[in-house]
């Protein structure tokens, strides 16, 4: 039997321009940034079956729109995700400071989002854009 699925292809725009802590400097084009991709790639006819713009998610918003939008994917499907704000490097990893991101003792991160709950997966392709800085917090004075 052949099969006739044609590949998936889901997109995700995230953009952060508010923090809660204000110790972290706040931005003024990443969100506006993310909507204008969304809206290209939403204009483009049959580009992306889902196409979906989050403006200042929380970790825990980010998270679970990233669990259920991959959680529709199957080997050979395609997810693009892209992020404008804030990122650091923490113990090697990359992450992406989401809106409720505080500075904690030690410059410790608190509700973060780490890349690899893209990254990580291999089931299906997988593009990462990041219009993110990659500094230590305590620099970001």
């Amino acid at each position: 039997m052949l099969n006739t699925r044609r590949n998936k292809r889901v997109a995700l725009f995230v953009g952060v321009d508010e923090y809660d802590d204000k110790s972290i400097p706040q931005l003024s084009g990443a969100v506006a940034d993310a909507r204008e991709l969304y809206e290209f790639f939403s204009s483009r006819q049959n580009q992306f079956d889902v196409a979906e713009l989050l403006s200042n998610p929380t970790s825990s918003d980010l998270f679970e729109k990233v669990q259920s939008l991959s959680s529709q994917l199957k080997k050979g499907d395609f997810f693009l995700f892209y992020f404008a704000g804030h990122g650091v490097v923490d113990n090697n990893n990359q992450k992406l400071l989401c809106a409720n991101t505080r500075r904690g003792r030690r410059s410790r991160l608190v509700n973060d989002f780490d890349l690899q709950h893209v990254a990580g997966v291999e089931k299906w392709d997988v593009a990462v854009i990041l219009d993110a800085c990659r500094t230590e917090l305590d620099a970001m004075r």
